[in-house]
């Protein structure tokens, strides 16, 4: 049986420390639109990510696509959504595969959703609209990474397209910072 993360607060009473460190620890809803695992940069990102939450005693569910394989964490359960029949990979940025692979993602996240308890939902790169939606459905904190620039991604891939187009810039998205999850705590703390 896991352990929940040790109870970082000495100045609580025992058999309080005790009744929270006998709750079952938080799970988190990973939602990762890449091959996972593959030796690239999203995909390591994401490993250390889920590594240190489950060293902390948190569960995580990975949502990801069908391609990559698996890694041995403890307290990590990885879900692949369907492949389909005519794909045998993905490369990486923006393409009309990964658009039903995010498709496919989406319906295999939200039925885990609705038969598992989540206590947060965590995003990776274009999830973040999913990863939001969900969050707000299942009332919980959401976090998101944002790994890479989509307008950069987009102007790299459609580039002949753009060089045609007189105004086909993409303003750059807002920095964000993610907030760090805390052991015990209620919800996210940001730093």
């Amino acid at each position: 049986m896991d352990t929940p993360a040790p109870d970082r607060k000495s100045s609580l009473p025992p058999a309080v420390a005790a009744e929270r460190n006998t709750k079952p620890p938080a799970r988190i809803l990973m939602l990762a639109p890449e091959p996972f695992f593959e030796p690239r940069g999203t995909p390591f990102s994401e490993y250390h990510r889920i590594r240190a939450l489950c060293e902390l005693g948190y569960r995580v569910d990975l949502v990801t696509y069908p391609f990559g394989r698996d890694v041995r964490i403890p307290r990590l359960e990885i879900f692949r959504c369907p492949r389909p029949p005519f794909v045998r990979g993905v490369r990486i940025g923006p393409s009309a595969v990964k658009i039903l692979l995010d498709l496919l993602l989406a319906v295999t996240a939200a039925r885990l959703a609705r038969i598992r308890r989540y206590d947060a939902i965590h995003s990776h790169e274009e999830a973040g609209v999913l990863g939001l939606w969900l969050a707000k459905r299942l009332r919980v904190p959401h976090l998101y990474d944002m790994h890479s620039s989509l307008p950069q991604q987009l102007g790299n891939s459609w580039r002949p397209t753009c060089e045609r187009t007189p105004r086909c810039s993409m303003p750059a998205p807002p920095l964000l910072v993610p907030p760090v999850i805390r052991p015990g705590a209620k919800g996210l703390a940001t730093i």
